[in-house]
């Protein structure tokens, strides 16, 4: 019987270790900016690729290890930028950083300098994802059985000090 019961756990413990993840994974190019204003200079792109380490389903600035844009003027690279908002994973938007100025409470910045400088992430009420990737990380199936055989182990040295 127990032998039995340390299948069907060894068993659900695999099944388990191929749907596990530890965390998602984003990628993505894209491009925003102020068009409209001073003739489309504050325009840019770039990309980013982050880790929502906490499952949250948002991907914030300390989640970022790559993030780079650029403009006609200047580019930036992660080490240059003090914040860039929040990225909802699912609906691929960005949510407002805090930065509140007359009339953009709703807008997501790309801040530089301390914000002593930015550039909003907002083409005329939509950011422009030109390429969105999800995936998950998963867990490696030896971390999930590593448990049973450990168990295993120590039942065959318990069985080894009986016959003594």
């Amino acid at each position: 019987m127990k032998k039995i019961v340390w299948m069907l756990l060894s068993l659900g413990l695999l099944t388990l270790s191929l749907t596990a993840s530890a965390a998602t994974v984003v990628k993505a190019n894209f491009d925003a900016g102020w068009p409209t204003y001073d003739g489309g200079e504050f325009t840019f792109s770039g990309n980013f690729v982050g880790e929502d380490l906490n499952n949250d389903g948002v991907l914030s600035f300390g989640e970022f290890s790559v993030f780079n844009w650029s403009s006609a003027s200047s580019s930036f690279t992660l080490s240059d930028l003090f914040d860039t908002g929040d990225i909802v994973i699912s609906t691929q938007t960005w949510l407002a950083n805090g930065i509140s100025w007359v009339g953009a409470d709703d807008l997501a910045y790309i801040t530089w300098d301390d914000r002593g400088q930015s550039i909003n992430t907002n083409i005329l009420g939509e950011v422009r994802f030109t390429s969105f990737e999800v995936s998950a990380v998963p867990l490696p199936p030896a971390v999930l059985l590593f448990a049973p055989a450990l168990l295993g182990f120590m039942g065959l040295r318990r069985k080894a000090k009986l016959a003594v």
